[in-house]
């Protein structure tokens, strides 16, 4: 009776729309099973916009690995539904092709409800539509939770032209994926990097799996680049791929974890640097290193829009670095470091690349802690 005293629910605002599933799932049990930490929408709205989805040619392969409920893959539908697709009588195709794989079923069926949402007002009125959609709804939004290693079973190569994930940091037994991953040759071989985290087995699958030229837009917990464990790991990423940024969002950005998260953009390069290129090529390239201090809304359960928000600074200051052009002398959260230094370092401390006195004024050192890189 509600529904119907309500009425129409097209053209329900999009800021509803994207915070729906988030707001729904943040206090359910699935974030410390499988370490399902969802991304807040000014997070997703950020990377979107350094990526420049929307100026993508058309027919890209867009995936999110570790897709959750889709948000990575609906960004575009929240802001400019109509631009997304073509269509053609009772046919919907849309302009790239989607590719969201998840392990929970729960969520991956969740994923399908937050599709609809965005995209219902395709289907308002066009009932002859559904049959379209629905097939584009079951192959864009998958389940893989055949093993506990989920997308990364799929062990893809070549596939994805963008890649934008937040993998899960933290799964409840991680030593029986190790297990898994050694009962197979295959497997193996795939994942032959030592890795110290889950996050590093989808390290090992984005890099894979990026066409030549791709990028990987992937969020990462900031003990992924101090652990000297992983250093082997990065050195591989380094020689597959060209990084360019390394964002550090404040603390309790995620709901349910205090973790810091870096935001790591990363380009595979044509073919991988040998040994012998490998250092001169780091030392031509700079990677942009930010910090921020708030993302637009209050970090705690309430989650409520606040006038502070860093993130139209990152993303200015991100297009400047990728178009080579300087940064503004007073942006002080942002500065640059050489891919050569970040990459010889046994653990990689971003907060140790502004001078003290920067880095005590943006909260990254304490009073009694000097800056070293390692």
């Amino acid at each position: 009776e509600k529904f119907v005293k309500f009425g129409s629910l097209k053209n329900t605002s999009p800021s509803f729309k994207t915070n729906l599933y988030e707001s729904f799932l943040q206090e359910s049990d699935t974030t410390t099973t499988f370490g399902q930490f969802f991304t807040p929408r000014k997070v997703v709205g950020a990377i979107h916009d350094m990526a420049q989805i929307d100026k993508l040619p058309h027919g890209r392969v867009i995936g999110d690995p570790a897709s959750g409920v889709g948000g990575f893959l609906l960004e575009q539908m929240a802001r400019d539904l109509w631009s997304q697709w073509t269509l053609s009588g009772t046919t919907v195709k849309p302009i790239h092709k989607w590719r969201g794989i998840e392990i929970v079923p729960k969520t991956a069926i969740l994923a399908k409800a937050n599709a609809l949402v965005h995209c219902g007002d395709l289907l308002a009125n066009q009932p002859g539509r559904i049959k379209s959609f629905s097939k584009w709804l079951n192959e864009t939004f998958i389940c893989l939770d055949q093993t506990s290693l989920g997308a990364l079973d799929e062990r893809s190569k070549s596939v994805y032209d963008v890649i934008i994930t937040n993998p899960p940091f933290v799964v409840s037994g991680s030593a029986d994926i190790g297990k898994l991953i050694n009962t197979s040759p295959d497997r193996k071989k795939y994942f032959a990097k030592k890795y110290s985290g889950v996050e590093g087995l989808f390290v090992q699958f984005i890099v894979q799996a990026l066409k030549k030229n791709g990028d990987a837009w992937i969020l990462l917990p900031e003990t992924f680049l101090l652990r000297t464990t992983d250093k082997v790991l990065r050195d591989w990423i380094f020689q597959e791929c060209q990084i360019d940024l390394l964002a550090l969002l404040p603390e309790r950005t995620f709901f349910n974890t205090p973790k810091r998260v870096v935001v790591v953009h990363m380009k595979r390069r044509p073919a991988p640097l040998s040994a012998a290129t490998l250092s001169a090529a780091l030392k031509m390239e700079r990677v942009l290193l930010f910090a921020l201090g708030e993302i637009g809304e209050s970090r705690d359960s309430r989650r409520l829009p606040i006038a502070e928000s860093d993130i139209p600074d990152l993303v200015s200051a991100y297009r400047l670095h990728a178009a080579g052009a300087s940064l503004p002398t007073t942006l002080a959260k942002a500065t640059t470091a050489s891919a050569f230094d970040l990459a010889s370092s046994k653990s990689i401390n971003i907060r140790h690349y502004w001078d003290k006195a920067v880095a005590q004024q943006l909260g990254l050192l304490g009073e009694d802690e000097d800056p070293v890189k390692a």
